[in-house]
């Protein structure tokens, strides 16, 4: 298959940035959407080539700035709109993905990383108010016990006020009065189910049922999760799933690289942890992976998003600051 896509003189040139999108246009192209619908694609075709450019180029750089991500996030919304209209929105998920390592690869400066403007206890409901004398607005904020957040507009009194909410680029209620953020956006539901210290009657404390519990494994010696690991055998869907979470967090270029024998020893970590402390409708993969997810923040940032993981720091490299080694 060739890298780049060619349609009515124009060659792209960035489109080995993605194999989704080579793919998806040569298909597009040799049928009758292609025909019928040549200005559409066209213009998809050139926007998304501007959109893999400044990810090639911010990759190159090993850094983005505010700039590029606003160009990368304005492209990613009239691609999403033209492809709408062709009736191949789902087709086109992976321009998220191409947008969210823009993201992770803009610099911030050290005080606004690591020195947060305001510390939130849970609970507690914060009132924020916009830096301007003409009007008295702002927001409304809480964090729950479940470390969700609340979030609300306000206008002249102290109560949520109607508001339009647009959510990537697409407005989504037009008079909201309360927003509810489930979890981080680093952290996908099964990998929040391992954060925070959990209390007396945290289901996570719950060891898994009788039929789910395992004692050591026929396929890997006791303790060969005691250090990095490669050997240790997985099957070939687990190890692939960890090999793509190597690429994409050394490819970001934050923090130490990630190894092959990191990760499946914090894998088997997890998955042993599974049978004593797991989250009720999660299976042991899941528990597994979620673990390792912790791991990769930790390693990217320095620290862990949870102070309380602790677990795997003998297996941080050296170098890294909460090395245990």
């Amino acid at each position: 298959m060739p890298e780049q896509i060619e349609m009515n003189g124009y060659k792209t040139r960035h489109f080995d940035m993605c194999p989704s999108a080579q793919a998806l246009y040569k298909k597009i192209l040799s049928g009758e959407m292609g025909e019928k619908n040549k200005e559409l694609v066209e213009l998809s075709l050139r926007m998304q080539d501007g959109l893999f450019g400044l990810e090639k180029m911010a990759i190159k750089e090993k850094r983005a700035s505010e700039k590029d991500l606003t160009k990368a996030i304005q492209f990613a919304v009239r691609i999403m709109e033209v492809a709408e209209n062709l009736d191949l929105k789902e087709e086109h998920s992976y321009i998220k993905m191409h947008v969210e390592t823009i993201r992770d690869l803009v610099k911030k400066p050290p005080a606004e990383a690591d020195t947060p403007d305001l510390m939130l206890k849970t609970g507690t409901q914060y009132v924020l108010k916009q830096d301007v004398e003409e009007y008295d607005r702002g927001l409304l904020v809480k964090v729950n016990e479940d470390n969700s957040y609340n979030i609300a507009y306000w206008y002249d009194k102290l109560e949520p006020y109607p508001i339009e909410v647009i959510i990537d680029g697409k407005s989504v209620a037009k008079d909201a009065k309360e927003i509810k953020l489930n979890f981080h956006p680093e952290i996908d539901k099964t990998e929040a189910l391992q954060y925070g210290k959990p209390k007396k009657n945290d289901p996570r404390k719950t060891p898994a049922k009788p039929s789910e519990r395992k004692k050591g494994s026929k396929r890997n010696k006791p303790k060969s999760a005691s250090k990095p690991n490669k050997s240790i055998k997985f099957s070939k869907k687990t190890e692939d799933r960890l090999r793509e979470l190597i690429t994409k967090h050394n490819k970001k270029g934050k923090g130490p690289n990630a190894t092959l024998g990191m990760l499946k020893a914090v894998y088997r970590r997890g998955a042993g942890a599974f049978s004593t402390s797991h989250a009720p409708k999660m299976s042991r993969d899941g528990w597994a992976m979620a673990r390792v997810r912790a791991f990769l923040y930790l390693l990217r940032n320095g620290r862990p998003s949870n102070p309380n993981y602790k677990q795997d720091n003998d297996l941080l490299p050296r170098s890294h600051k909460r090395s245990s080694k």
